[in-house]
């Protein structure tokens, strides 16, 4: 990987017409490979 790769969200309420601001996870200096995410019945 190069660069400085980051983790950004952004969450949907009704369905992916529309999208809220963009959320930096990461939010630190550096390469942030290899993310994760869990879920847990219709919750990610």
């Amino acid at each position: 990987m190069s660069g400085d790769n980051e983790i950004l969200y952004r969450k949907s309420t009704d369905g992916g017409s529309n999208f809220g601001n963009t959320v930096n996870l990461s939010n630190k200096e550096g390469n942030q490979g290899f993310p994760d995410i869990a879920a847990s019945n219709n919750q990610a």
